[in-house]
């Protein structure tokens, strides 16, 4: 009997043998279980999805800074390309085509509206600029020191450019004078001078006579020496609707007044 158990007992002792080695071949990594290498993959999958995604992230930003960069220099230049171009269609529209010539001399049709700091609008209202033009001290018009609204300034070479555009000048009181004579002759022509009726700014520190009047400026200062205001006052020249040349009026140069530029001969 004992001989018949004898091969199952050897049997027994090979499978469990064979379980034994088989278990421990496992645990010492030699037969790699799919899953753990699945899951190692995973994990490689994992480190190299986040060097990618460092890299790529590394690449967007150089590729944002690099945008950025050139799209802010596309911009600045875009910027200064088109302010460039606005000034000089703007510096051509006001040499070629809102000059008039009357006389021997050529004159703006219109009232300067360059915003100076310190200017103003008839009773303050934007829209009076555009209606009007700006309203200026006498400083301001000649492109100077505000302080020389109330002081002598001195002898001033003529033209003086201030603040008119390139090519032109803020008229003189000569300047001013023949033009008046010459309008006296001719009248017609002083229409140029009808089409913006936007009063001025009183010394006093009030805006008067909305569509009645144009008061403008002149680059000469008037001498008052030997009074307690010497040369506090410039050479103004103001047309109303009711009458048919200008009138001159030595006023105070922190007057405000328009500027009408005349072309440089």
């Amino acid at each position: 009997m004992l001989h018949k158990l004898l091969p199952h007992f050897y049997i027994c002792v090979f499978l469990f043998v064979s379980a034994f080695l088989l278990s421990a071949c496992l645990d010492e990594g030699v037969a790699p279980h799919p899953l753990r290498g699945d899951a190692k993959y995973d994990i490689e999958e994992s480190s190299s999805s986040v060097t990618s995604s460092s890299s790529l992230a590394s690449s967007s930003s150089s590729s944002e800074t690099l945008m950025s960069s050139s799209s802010e220099k596309s911009s600045s230049s875009s910027v200064e390309l088109s302010s460039s171009s606005s000034f000089k269609d703007i510096s051509s529209s006001s040499e070629e085509e809102d000059f008039v010539r009357i006389g021997n001399q050529e004159w703006m049709t219109r009232n300067l509206n360059v915003d100076v700091n310190g200017s103003s609008c008839y009773e303050d209202y934007p829209e009076n600029c555009e209606k009007y033009g700006r309203i200026y001290t006498w400083s301001m018009a000649m492109g100077i020191d505000i302080s020389y609204d109330r002081k002598k300034y001195g002898t001033t070479i003529e033209p003086h450019q201030g603040i008119c555009p390139e090519g032109s000048h803020l008229p003189s009181y000569e300047e001013w004078n023949q033009l008046n004579e010459f309008i006296k002759e001719y009248p017609d022509y002083l229409i140029y001078f009808q089409n913006q009726y936007g009063g001025a700014y009183d010394y006093h520190g009030y805006y008067r006579n909305e569509g009645t009047e144009a008061l403008f400026m002149s680059s000469t200062e008037y001498d008052v020496s030997g009074t307690i205001y010497p040369y506090e006052f410039a050479w103004l020249w103001a047309i109303h609707n009711y009458s048919n040349h200008f009138d001159k009026d030595n006023g105070h140069k922190y007057t405000g007044a328009y500027v009408r530029c005349v072309k440089n001969l």
